[in-house]
């Protein structure tokens, strides 16, 4: 019976595995067209072409026309109160909410259609941030650090000019070149840091360095597991793909947090116990965080070990959270202003944070603005009338940033242009029995559901001249209009950049909106304000383009900007 077997053996030709190839491929092919892209049935695709495979097809066109894609979805659909199916180059495709949906899409509860959930599974969070708790800092953002902006202004104008005066230098004579990608990173990070973990970090280069590695570790990890593995992988390659980013993450806590939680921890435990203990906190989430768990008498949730673990994760994710990319070769997509990537590098860049990549867009949109509106001089102007060079005010002026009218519509302007993605206010369905949409169709349990933000915001009906950036557009009345008698008492306002609405979707919607967009206008506006009205700049000829990856709209980062500082 042996010597049958490899009698039978011998005869095995390879020449017969090979043309089992293409059947097999074929076969592979229609089990992800008719099983892992058939949900929904009953709801239409954009980009959905006929042909063989059209759904794989319209995943795999996905990678050069998320914007414009998207665009024409909402046109056919989303613009006449339709849900669509965005197809998605991961094989992960997405319901789109229409624009007269997203109030009943909003008010949805987090059982129902859960941000959490989704968020878990886009960015494998299970796998390289475990333990990651959402709500643990929620209440020390809403009532302590939002609330404090103001008094703390300060504070970040310092890290501000500190920062950009060291990236862009004091000679007031001659040109210099900078990359804005980089001077961004330089003030912003820094001013967040600051009110995140405090001055002793913000300020350390050997800090910066470990947060950076692990934030490239971070990134490859997420877009590894969480985009490209499949589901039934996870499990198994899910922890050895974290394995370095784990590590890193470890690293941080044992070095930085830890040591810093600690102390902070210990006197503060004291001050609470004896009032008369000399100690006054620096102003931080740290310390807001540690007062409100300790007011609770909650010691356990309060451990310098708990907190800092807590807290590696929760800065990281701040420096990670909209941005993430992992470019290899040319792939990507343009915005509406047309983009490509080419990087050769198999490397996860590190992006900062979605603030980094707003104050980016603002600036490219205001150096590339036409000439006869004046941007600049207008913004300039304004900021030299509202700032107060008298002693204790200055850049630490708590009423400096409200009087700011007109920088504060080109900052939503440039938000509404340039959403960190184009799609908003992700969530994932989470009933077993699945929901029903106010249209009648049935989606099933783990089906994923999002808004498409480029397309509303690009909504000729909503905003006229969608394409084009009008820095004064959410104002009541633009620089050197004329008005009427009766209205030229009425003060210039505008909308407010952190207000969510239908319609502008930058920071998300509904109840899962940022919770840290006070923090991020605050640290945009003082960023832009500060720059215009100590540098003199040149305009661009040309907008640089921003990149498309994954979802997220980045910005060229390879940019530069030719700056002068103004005389005093």
């Amino acid at each position: 019976m042996l010597e049958t077997a490899f009698d039978s053996f011998s005869y095995w030709n390879p020449i017969w595995a090979l043309s089992l190839s293409p059947i097999l491929a074929i076969t592979f092919l229609f089990w992800v067209e008719k099983w892992l892209l058939s949900s929904p049935n009953n709801l239409p695709w954009m980009g959905e072409r006929s042909g063989f495979f059209p759904r794989i097809s319209a995943c795999l066109r996905d990678k050069n026309e998320s914007v414009s894609g998207l665009n024409a979805g909402y046109s056919t659909f989303g613009s006449k109160g339709k849900f669509f199916v965005k197809p998605d180059m991961a094989f992960q495709p997405q319901i789109m909410v229409s624009r007269e949906h997203i109030r009943w899409f909003s008010d949805q509860s987090q059982d129902v259609l859960s941000t959490r959930e989704h968020r878990f599974e886009k960015l494998a969070l299970e796998f390289v941030l475990p333990g990651h708790n959402d709500t643990f800092f929620l209440d020390a953002i809403h009532h302590k650090m939002t609330r404090n902006l103001v008094k703390l202004q300060g504070v970040l104008a310092e890290e501000v000019s500190r920062n950009m005066d060291a990236a862009l230098g004091a000679d007031t004579e001659n040109w210099v070149e900078a990359n804005v990608w980089v001077t961004v990173e330089k003030a912003i990070v820094s001013a967040l840091m600051r009110i995140l973990a405090g001055q002793s970090v913000c300020r350390n280069d050997t800090f910066w360095k470990d947060a950076k590695g692990f934030v490239n570790a971070f990134g490859l990890s997420s877009i590894l597991i969480g985009r490209i593995l499949p589901k039934f992988l996870r499990p198994i390659l899910g922890w050895p793909l974290s394995g370095l980013t784990l590590i890193r993450q470890r690293k941080l806590m044992n070095k930085w947090y830890t040591p810093l939680v600690e102390e902070r921890f210990t006197n503060m435990l004291k001050k609470s116990q004896d009032p008369d203990f000399d100690y006054t906190p620096p102003q931080d989430l740290i310390t807001w965080t540690l007062d409100s768990l300790l007011r609770t008498g909650n010691v356990e949730r309060s451990s310098p070990n708990n907190i800092s673990r807590r807290l590696a994760i929760m800065v990281s994710r701040s420096l990670v959270e909209k941005p993430i990319s992992i470019p290899w070769g040319r792939s990507g997509s343009s915005t509406k202003r047309g983009s490509h990537v080419d990087i050769s590098n198999f490397q996860v860049s590190v992006a900062g944070t979605s603030v980094q990549i707003a104050t980016t867009n603002i600036i490219y949109d205001m150096l590339s603005s036409p000439s006869d509106m004046k941007v600049r001089e207008h913004l300039y102007n304004e900021i030299v009338n509202a700032l107060d060079t008298s002693s204790g005010k200055g850049w630490a002026d708590q009423d400096l940033l409200p009087r700011l009218v007109f920088l504060n519509s080109a900052i939503r302007e440039s938000l509404r242009c340039n959403p960190p993605t184009v799609v908003s206010a992700e969530r994932k369905v989470v009933p077993k029995e699945g929901i029903t949409l106010p249209s009648g169709q049935q989606l099933p349990k783990g089906a994923r559901l999002g808004v498409p933000v480029v397309g509303i915001h690009s909504d000729e009906n909503i905003y006229p001249n969608a394409a084009k950036y009008e820095p004064f557009r959410f104002c009541n009345h633009k620089p050197g209009e004329e008005v009427d008698e009766k209205d030229a008492a009425i003060p210039v306002t505008s909308t407010g950049v952190v207000n969510i609405t239908d319609i502008f979707l930058s920071f998300g919607a509904g109840k899962s909106a940022c919770p840290g967009r006070w923090l991020a206008s605050h640290v945009m506006k003082l960023t832009v304000a500060y720059l215009l009205y100590n540098y003199e700049l040149k305009p661009y000829s040309q907008r640089p383009v921003n990149n498309v990856i994954f979802g997220n709209i980045i910005p060229n980062k390879e940019a530069t900007m030719i700056v002068r500082r103004r005389k005093a």
